[in-house]
């Protein structure tokens, strides 16, 4: 797309500046060091006033360069309002986000406003062999043969029957995520939801 790397972060920084605007202003004029329009309306515009923004971020494994990770989160506290994550033990994802709401009250926003989203994958199946297998079928039909390390995948999918699939997402829950999100990995993807409604989501309801 003729971007360079090093510009990806400054893009996205000033993408989310002009998209608060182009959201709550009735014309916006912008001149900044990517984008430029001159008054520009966006309609419609969003139920949710203001409309919340998540920056996926995900430093891979536990021993990333500690002062790229605090870049990055730093990054999600400052001009976001959510964090969305994936492939992360339930212990290092309850670091970052508590650190994320630590420097998010360090820039004068109130830390519980936060919220934070897990990317599972979800294959229920009373056969967790089958499950696994079902799982990683699908995903190696969508990123590619051999894409997906064993250990990823582990760290990705709640798989097996459905007291299993709750206890992986209840961990998460418990470290802080607030807002999980399930994408069915499965050949029969109307039954993974039905069964999801049926077996897994009451565990969850207050």
């Amino acid at each position: 797309m003729g971007v360079e790397s090093k510009e990806r972060v400054g893009r996205v920084v000033e993408g989310v500046q002009v998209l608060r605007r182009l959201w709550s202003e009735d014309s916006v004029t912008h001149h900044g060091k990517y984008y430029h329009f001159h008054d520009v309306p966006l309609v419609p515009k969003p139920v949710q006033q203001p409309c919340p923004i998540f920056i996926a971020a995900n430093p891979k494994g536990d021993t990333v360069d500690e002062v790229l990770e605090e870049r990055i989160l730093r990054r999600v506290a400052k001009y976001a309002d959510g964090w969305q994550s994936d492939t992360t033990t339930p212990e290092t994802f309850k670091r970052r986000f508590d650190t994320i709401r630590e420097y998010a009250s360090q820039e004068g926003k109130d830390p519980n406003s936060m919220e934070s989203c897990l990317h599972l994958m979800v294959n229920i199946n009373e056969d967790r062999d089958k499950a696994y297998e079902e799982a990683t079928t699908y995903m190696s039909h969508y990123y590619g043969v051999g894409a997906i390390s064993r250990e990823r995948t582990e760290l990705w999918l709640a798989y097996g029957p459905p007291e299993q699939v709750i206890a992986k997402i209840q961990s998460y829950v418990d470290a802080g995520c607030n807002m999980p999100v399930m994408r069915f990995v499965a050949p029969d993807l109307h039954g993974q939801v039905e069964r999801c409604i049926n077996e897994v989501l009451p565990a969850f309801q207050k």
